[in-house]
């Protein structure tokens, strides 16, 4: 399975390049942040999240249950979109992988 959604946002950095960023691309770390604790907060016995990693897209993580193991990736699509959006939009694309 490798599915794809794509959101519009103003909530998440997409303008200021850290410092620690592999790329000046890699955008998506306070998204992925965010996503992480929500998906803490699940009430399912035995999810597992791991750290939060960067990539030289964006940013990702680890999240597995019983013997279901999937890729969250989260990059920043770019600037070619901000002509549809407006200056205070950004869009973010999510990844799901299972292993």
């Amino acid at each position: 399975m490798n599915e794809s959604i794509t959101v519009e946002t103003d909530v998440f950095e997409h303008r200021e390049v850290k410092p620690h960023f592999i790329n000046p691309c890699c955008f998506g770390e306070d998204f992925a942040a965010w996503l992480k604790q929500e998906l803490s907060r699940s009430s399912e016995p035995g999810v597992k999240i791991s750290d939060l990693l960067q990539e030289d897209y964006g940013w990702g993580l680890w999240v597995s249950l019983a013997k279901d193991r999937f890729w969250i990736a989260l990059s920043y699509i770019g600037d070619g979109h901000r002509k549809r959006l407006g200056s205070g939009s950004s869009l973010l694309r999510l990844t799901l992988d299972s292993i």
